[in-house]
């Protein structure tokens, strides 16, 4: 017998409401989101594999003149070197990034951030703002796909 499903909802810290996200989790979970995640759509499973996730390994991470909350990265992709820029600059020192497995996401539209183009995103879970970047539990290669 399979479980029983119901939507996704979302409270809020400002009051009680609750939104219908348009998801839908096992009974008996809560799921609570940050209230911008509340118009999100959701995606297809085709959509989500036009995604280019992939494991990268930072090689460079260097600060950027008159900007505090974000850093250069050179990444490792496996079949090439991108450019990327990655926030918590005031959480993290530069060292901290250097060698670290981190999922990447390529095929983003290219943008200038801080005055540089970045190639890709990192991943990352936003703890308050604080972004703690995504990784794997294991040794993987630099360009491994993620899916």
């Amino acid at each position: 017998m399979s479980p029983e499903l119901r939507p996704y909802t979302s409270s809020t810290e400002q009051g009680d409401r609750t939104a219908v996200i348009g998801h839908q989790t096992l009974l008996g979970d809560t799921v609570h989101l940050p209230e911008k995640a509340v118009s999100m759509s959701i995606v297809s499973p085709e959509d989500f594999q036009r995604l280019d996730l992939r494991i990268g390994r930072v090689l460079k991470a260097e600060r950027i003149p008159e900007r505090k909350k974000i850093y250069k990265l050179q990444i490792d992709v496996g079949t090439r070197q991108i450019q990327t820029i990655a926030g918590g600059a005031e959480y993290y020192p530069p060292e901290y990034y250097q060698g670290r497995t981190v999922v990447v996401l390529l095929n983003l539209q290219p943008k200038i951030i801080g005055g540089i183009e970045s190639k890709g995103m990192l991943l990352a879970a936003d703890l308050q703002g604080k972004p703690v970047w995504l990784t794997v539990d294991e040794e993987v290669p630099a360009g491994t796909k993620v899916r």
